[in-house]
């Protein structure tokens, strides 16, 4: 007397990649059976098949930069603001992974100040001091390292 034979395959694929075997294909989780009957012992066979199915990956990156300045990863750079997105694939499941880049860029910040003071007297702002009359920029690094154009428009009253 034969005895029914039972084989188990374990497969994983991507979301929208397909499983074949002995003329079907399978793109569905689930567990699936195949009767078969061997023709040689003309036994039969039941190919028990258990399909696990990754979905496509998604991830999202927030990131802010200066002006001027880019975000780089995965051998792209982005200079603009927008939602920039990769198709990836997965070095181990070999899925494939999307990744959702949303970009802000802030502006040069550029801020007046207008100062007059009294002939002989000086002014001070972020430890530079002022004695004589014109117009100064300062370049400053903001606290998210950006850079701030400070215009001072310096006069002195001579009377």
């Amino acid at each position: 007397m034969n005895d029914t034979l039972r084989d188990t395959v374990h497969r994983t694929i991507c979301a929208g990649a397909t499983f074949d075997t002995n003329g079907v294909s399978y793109h569905l989780q689930g567990i699936y059976t195949q009767h078969l009957r061997d023709s040689i012992t003309l036994c039969f066979h039941n190919l028990v098949i258990d399909i696990t199915v990754n979905d496509t990956l998604r991830d999202t990156v927030y990131r802010t930069i200066c002006a001027g300045a880019s975000f780089d990863t995965n051998g792209a750079r982005y200079y603009h603001q927008g939602v920039h997105t990769q198709f990836l694939r997965d070095t181990v499941s070999h899925c494939f992974h999307d990744l959702v880049i949303f970009l802000s860029v802030n502006d040069t910040l550029r801020d007046t100040i207008y100062r007059t003071v009294c002939a002989g007297a000086s002014f001070d702002t972020n430890g530079v001091k002022y004695y004589n009359q014109g117009v100064y920029t300062q370049h400053l690094r903001q606290p998210d390292s950006c850079f701030n154009n400070l215009v001072i428009f310096f006069s002195v009253n001579d009377t």
